[in-house]
């Protein structure tokens, strides 16, 4: 579990100004203060922006996705809802040529498009190239339909409307995109993409629920215990639904 959190003391704070616009709020960069190299970009603006970002990243990553590490940051009067990601001052935006057929990086994007529909995601397609040529992704809070005053709400709410407003968040599934996604994936980037595109949806098809019981116990602890539960079942669900597009395309 603990690796799951930052312990904030342990950096120096500054603010944080990225060349492209974010559309997290402020944004500050932690330094830790025994090895000043290891860094972490902050997001604490509103409160879906920690537990989002965090089980984005733990889930692309069960996915074999490469991410940036994400952790949570033990709450604090300064930071009572935050999450740090690690930082790579090296990384540079995307040209065409990192996404060609022919680029060891055109399965990772294509994975990444598709896995923004699954996750219900409306952020920004922020996609980079870190020092060692692996692509990334950024800006992943808003997702999983979850806005910050529905975090907000969960925090304060009866147990009652809480499962109530989360349950609209499981039903609100977009599931018309999947095929959308699909067509467009392939009309742009031919078999290779459709093939890469379907690759995502069978891997998240079968993705071990397990494997997310400490990320999911780090949400728990740092907000409430149905907030952890909507995720496990909102991964749950959207997996089945992955099974039954996958169906429905071998049978079309």
């Amino acid at each position: 579990m603990a690796d799951n959190f930052l312990d904030i003391t342990d950096f120096s704070i500054e603010e944080y100004n990225p060349a492209v616009g974010s559309d997290s709020g402020v944004l500050l960069l932690a330094s830790l203060k025994a090895d000043p190299t290891v860094q972490y970009v902050i997001k604490s603006a509103t409160p879906e922006l920690a537990c989002n970002e965090f089980m984005y990243h733990k889930i692309a990553a069960a996915l074999g996705m490469y991410t940036q590490e994400v952790k949570l940051i033990r709450s604090t009067k300064q930071f009572p809802y935050a999450a740090g990601i690690r930082f790579a001052p090296d990384a540079r935006n995307l040209t065409k040529e990192d996404i060609a057929a022919s680029s060891p990086n055109f399965e990772a994007n294509i994975a990444f498009l598709t896995l923004y529909v699954i996750l219900n995601e409306e952020d920004s397609q922020e996609h980079y190239i870190d020092k060692d040529g692996r692509l990334f992704k950024l800006d992943n809070a808003v997702s999983f339909n979850l806005q910050g005053y529905q975090v907000a709400m969960l925090l304060k709410a009866s147990e009652g409307i809480a499962l109530e407003l989360l349950k609209r968040g499981l039903s609100f599934t977009e599931y018309d995109k999947y095929a959308i996604i699909l067509n467009l994936i392939t009309e742009h980037h031919g078999s290779a993409g459709r093939d890469a595109c379907l690759a995502t949806f069978e891997r998240f098809s079968q993705i071990d629920m397990d494997s997310f019981d400490e990320a999911i116990d780090a949400v728990a602890e740092m907000y409430v215990d149905l907030l952890g539960e909507y995720y496990f079942a909102f991964v749950e669900s959207r997996k089945e639904l992955c099974k039954q597009f996958l169906s429905e395309i071998q049978t079309s």
